[in-house]
């Protein structure tokens, strides 16, 4: 079978499209082309910055190249673009120096593996924090045994190692272990509570003091404006300035539309245990328990399809979780409206009638990293007790973060490998996370740790060329407000792509040899958080050699998905505006690296007139 297009006319970007043009690419399929855009990410309000001579975007032109209703990912990952925080073409780093050998005299690390050797890392982190141009704390080939995670909350420093095979930092003790009281048994539920389940890692790189503070909103949105429109009116746009970033966030008010919110639960003693116990998840504020109940018109409503799609209580989406970062091309005023030019196309529809706002973006720490080492534990976490029971054995985590990365890593036996949240344009590439023994239990269901990787709320993330040997419960998860994110050219044991509700949407699975293929798709999350995925999410070559055929997910996955797999059967799934077709060797094998070599094609081309 071909391309063939099983999506109505709708788009995942919400654009109407006509039928001449859908019909059109439905032919051009059908003579072998590669797919073609119908036209989700072109602008339908009149207001985008045409980039080509078309008129078109290249953001447009890079949604629609190979696949139906697409997104443009090739801006995902770390590209490191002078001092602004996103949305760049060039590499990571590899700076030189400043060296901070932390077997340096000064600071007296040993690398047998016995030696604790905290003083020597924190301090030798301390001085690449007070160079003025950051540095790199070296960890010459050896074991070097740490008691207390390592933690970096400054730009521009790199922990970087001889290679995985020759640097070893090596953990003493789990999180749980070192903070007391964070790993225990709930004397609600009798069940183990522990804060480590999808959060902190033994090496930390966190902006969490600076994200903190807030941003400061600097203007409401005034107009409406369409998914690939690239202005928006203002109130205001004294504050904003040109090459900047800023981030547009999109909330719900409850009163309008839809009516006043639910009322708030009371306030159980053990109303979280709960939740939990209902939900598998983790309680976080009050929740309505009702799915599907999102107002008609709000934004949850919009981010699961305007009812094609499971929208959750309130709660589904959290504030802020749904948010659109940019940089700002011009200022004006049209017709006594001010307005501001973004850099790229919006995949948001943005209704005036909603929390429509602008606000100044916080980066946090940037160009920051661990490279060329392997991260493991002294002392063996022991057979895993199962799903949620961990005790804090996770490896690294990146948190208000941006523009880091962690890169040629080999994790052995972690309770979660690489965790990522409130964090954009993180890269993860040349990971290998295994283990060397059986963790897993009658209760862990086969599974040896929690999440290999674990993005939370952020846009951009790249997940690339990773190799997970053994099962976790959630392999490669995107979680709530995970935007534009990618999970490319890896594979594992046996792979499940957990897309986790609460609102992540348009992120990219391309490139993925499951293995065994015996639990695709399989996806956990709370369920009074909607569908598993918001809009958009798509799937290209996602493939088993050694169980070619890929089971699609249930209807109810999320709505306006995409699918084009090597070998696939189930339902297509119409009603709820999937596109479903056949990858073939004549289209490119990872769509992220196909639109990142047409972004460069496209800018090459255009810098040569």
């Amino acid at each position: 079978m071909g391309c063939s297009l099983r999506r109505p006319a709708t788009t995942l970007a919400g654009a109407a499209v006509a039928a001449a043009p859908h019909l059109a690419a439905l032919l051009l399929v059908l003579l072998g082309c590669a797919c073609p855009s119908a036209g989700a990410a072109q602008s339908t309000g009149g207001t985008g910055v045409a980039a080509t001579a078309a008129g078109r975007s290249v953001d447009s032109i890079l949604a629609g190249k190979w696949l139906p209703g697409g997104y443009d990912w090739s801006r995902a990952g770390k590209r490191r673009v002078a001092t602004r925080y996103a949305g760049g073409e060039r590499a990571i780093p590899s700076p030189t120096g400043p060296i901070f050998d932390v077997t340096a005299q000064k600071y007296g690390a040993v690398g047998n593996g016995k030696t604790p050797c905290d003083g020597a890392f924190k301090a030798a982190i301390r001085d690449a924090a007070a160079s003025p141009r950051g540095g790199v704390v070296y960890v010459p080939p050896g074991s070097f045994l740490l008691n207390y995670p390592l933690y970096v909350n400054v730009s521009r420093v790199i922990i970087r190692g001889a290679g995985p095979t020759r640097s070893t930092l090596l953990f003493g003790r789990s999180l749980g272990q070192i903070y007391k009281g964070s790993w225990k048994v709930d004397a609600c539920s009798g069940k183990v509570k522990s804060v480590w389940t999808a959060d902190g890692g033994l090496v930390t790189f966190s902006g969490k003091e600076a994200r903190d503070r807030g941003s400061k909103v600097l203007a409401q949105v005034i107009a409406d404006a369409q998914p690939g429109d690239r202005r928006l009116y203002l109130n205001s746009t004294q504050g904003i300035r040109v090459g900047q970033m800023y981030q547009l966030l999109l909330n719900d008010n409850w009163k309008n539309p839809g009516g006043d919110a639910p009322p708030r639960l009371p306030p159980l003693v053990c109303q979280a245990a709960a939740i939990d116990a209902q939900y598998g998840g983790t309680a976080q504020g009050p929740v309505s328990g009702a799915a599907g109940l999102a107002p008609p018109g709000s934004v949850a409503a919009w981010v699961y399809g305007d009812g094609k799609g499971d929208s959750g209580g309130r709660g589904a989406v959290n504030k802020n979780a749904v948010r659109f970062l940019f940089r700002v091309r011009a200022v004006g005023r049209q017709a006594g409206r001010p307005y501001m030019d973004l850099d790229r196309d919006l995949v948001h529809l943005v209704r005036r009638v909603w929390y429509s706002q602008v606000a100044d973006f916080n980066p946090g720490i940037v160009d920051s990293g661990i490279e060329h080492l392997t991260v493991t534990f002294k002392n063996s976490p022991g057979k895993y007790a199962g799903h949620l029971t961990e005790r804090g054995y996770n490896a690294v985590n990146f948190y208000g973060a941006t523009n880091c990365w962690a890169r040629d890593l080999r994790i052995i036996n972690p309770d979660s490998g690489v965790l990522a949240s409130k964090s954009d344009f993180i890269t993860a590439a040349d990971i290998v996370i295994d283990f060397t023994f059986d963790r897993s239990t009658p209760n862990s269901d086969g599974n040896q740790g929690h999440h290999a990787f674990n993005l939370g709320p952020g846009q951009g993330y790249l997940m690339t060329r990773f190799d997970v040997r053994k099962r976790f419960y959630h392999d490669l998860t995107a979680s709530q407000g995970t935007l534009l994110s990618v999970y490319s050219r890896g594979r594992g044991l046996d792979i499940c792509m957990d897309n986790h509700r609460g609102g992540p949407m348009a992120n990219l699975f391309t490139n993925i040899n499951l293995g065994k293929n015996t639990r695709a798709f399989q996806s956990s999350g709370r369920k009074d958080r909607g569908a598993h995925t918001g809009r958009g999410t798509a799937f290209w070559n996602v493939f088993s050699t050694a169980k070619p055929v890929v089971e699609l997910p249930d209807c109810d996955y999320g709505p306006y998905l995409s699918f084009m797999l090597p070998r696939w059967k189930g339902n297509t799934c119409s009603a709820e505006g999937w596109w479903v077709g056949t990858w073939k060797s004549s289209l490119p094998p990872d769509l992220f690296v196909a639109q990142a070599a047409e972004r460069r094609r496209l800018a090459k081309a255009q810098a040569g007139k």
